[in-house]
């Protein structure tokens, strides 16, 4: 492995509870380390199929070993993000350098996700009838599957990578795709095993960097209406609502396949009672610790109001690191708990 250490690269950063600690981060391309770096960024969401990061490195490596550093990185190459304290380092990305890096002079910018794989091959498929994981382990044969047990029907791709095929699941039968390290889960996109998640704390004036944008609510604040869009094996559609009947209602919809009345009517109430509780909504800023996964659920404690204490899904996470800062954004789903 080809290592470049930084001249320097320990920042101190204060947390709430006054222990100073040092600031690391590395990013590792192909077998290329970098120590010293402008800034990455990692998003992930539990409705987008991938996690995306941008890595910005510095002038200074314009050049190394004599060569542009450019000629380093390539397309497809694994990627792999790291950030911590005190030396303990945990892994905030891994993935592949997406085409198309950018040709402008310093700082260069690259851009990751996890797809590569996926979208370098191509399928000719037709099926009667085949199960979604039996679809999922023909396309993604290097993957650990994770999948609802239901059956797709008729369905054919033509001339489609592994990636347009997922998309094509998302958008006939609902079902969202997650990727994390080497498990492919495929299924509701609220709706994760427990190998595929973690529960982390957050409690006000300890861990928690800002809270500003947290909102407390009841119930009587949310114009809510679930509708639940069924697609059946005849191709027919229907809608089974339960919620706010309001023109200004928020509506929060899902597409299902194959789902009977009972059943879905079922789940429009049980979304509905998740959606409408008394608790927090908005969005918790922390630091690098605890790491976060979009899907995972965190309990916040606020010690003034310890009446307002729940789990929240963890909808979306966005970390950032650079010379100042671990920062990682989390915006709250429904209340698990």
């Amino acid at each position: 492995m080809i290592t470049f250490r930084p001249l320097k690269k320990l920042i101190l950063i204060q947390l709430l509870s006054m222990v100073y600690l040092n600031m690391q981060g590395k990013i590792t391309i192909g077998d290329v380390e970098f120590t010293s770096f402008n800034s990455f960024s990692v998003d992930k969401s539990v409705t987008e199929t991938s996690d995306k990061a941008s890595i910005i490195l510095p002038r200074n490596y314009r050049k190394l070993l004599g060569k542009s550093v450019k000629d380093y990185i390539q397309p497809g190459m694994p990627v792999t993000l790291e950030c911590g304290y005190d030396g303990i380092l945990h892994t905030e990305f891994t993935g592949f350098v997406k085409p198309g890096i950018s040709a402008a002079d310093f700082p260069l910018t690259i851009e990751c996700d996890q797809l590569y794989p996926l979208r370098q091959n191509n399928h000719i498929l037709s099926y009667r009838n085949i199960s979604l994981k039996s679809l999922l382990h023909t396309i993604a044969p290097g993957y650990t599957i994770e999948a609802l047990d239901v059956d797709l029907g008729k369905i054919s791709f033509n001339n489609k990578s592994s990636y347009q095929i997922l998309q094509e699941i998302k958008k006939q039968y609902g079902f969202f795709s997650s990727i994390r390290g080497n498990i492919l889960h495929v299924g509701f996109a609220f709706d994760f095993k427990p190998s595929f998640t973690q529960r982390h704390d957050y409690t006000i004036g300890k861990n928690v960097k800002d809270y500003s944008q947290l909102k407390y609510e009841t119930d009587r604040a949310f114009n809510t209406r679930v509708e639940i869009n069924v697609t059946g094996r005849d191709g027919k559609k229907k809608v089974y609502k339960f919620g706010s009947a309001n023109n200004d209602a928020a509506v929060k919809k899902e597409t299902v396949a194959f789902m009977s009345e009972a059943t879905a009517k079922q789940k429009a109430r049980a979304l509905y009672e998740q959606y409408t509780y008394d608790g927090y909504t908005g969005t918790i800023i922390g630091f690098g610790n605890p790491v976060v996964n979009a899907g995972d659920s965190i309990r916040i404690i606020n010690p003034v109001h310890t009446e307002r204490e729940g789990t929240y899904l963890a909808e979306k996470s966005h970390l950032v690191y650079d010379d100042a800062m671990i920062e990682r954004q989390i915006t709250i789903s429904n209340k698990v708990a």
